[in-house]
């Protein structure tokens, strides 16, 4: 309960409920944030929360692990950057006792949350947007040969069909 009471929230990116004043976990509103003054929240931060119910790929949580921020995700659409215990805390979507277990346990172990910060980071390095592209371009590729061969087939097929029983 120490660090309940320690813990001052800053949210940003959306109209959150309950407001900033309120008596439970009152907070900062730092509003919109972009380009540097986001990446000096995440620098800022001890810890950057992230729940979801689903994302296919959500770019907060792994833009905070690029900042050395120790991470609490859910696990929908994280999988391929967040493991649970060793780049961030990982915790079910819409299950408010571990979302709670997960944000008290980094903040309350400064080593824990070190580690996270560092294998966080290490982690969201190997995302670059150029490695995306060149995945992107490999599948593009295999798309193509397989086009290719799929015409290829075709026109053989094509071929063999019209030699047969046709007027020569």
């Amino acid at each position: 309960s120490d660090v309940c009471s320690s813990v001052l929230g800053r949210v940003f990116g959306s109209d959150a409920e309950p407001p900033p004043d309120n008596d439970i976990a009152p907070y900062t509103d730092l509003g919109a944030l972009f380009g540097p003054d986001l990446v000096e929240a995440y620098h800022g931060a001890d810890l950057v929360f992230c729940p979801s119910w689903y994302e296919s790929f959500p770019l907060p949580p792994i833009e905070a692990m690029a900042c050395g921020a120790p991470v609490v995700t859910t696990k929908d659409g994280t999988e391929d950057y967040a493991e649970d215990g060793v780049s961030a805390v990982v915790v079910a979507p819409r299950d408010i006792k571990q979302m709670a277990a997960g944000i008290i346990r980094v903040a309350s172990d400064p080593e824990f949350a070190f580690r996270l910060s560092v294998a966080g980071r290490e982690r969201a390095e190997k995302f670059t947007w150029a490695r995306a592209v060149e995945g992107l371009e490999g599948i593009f590729d295999s798309l193509r040969e397989a086009g290719r061969s799929s015409a290829d087939q075709s026109l053989l097929l094509t071929s063999a069909s019209a030699g047969r029983g046709g007027p020569f």
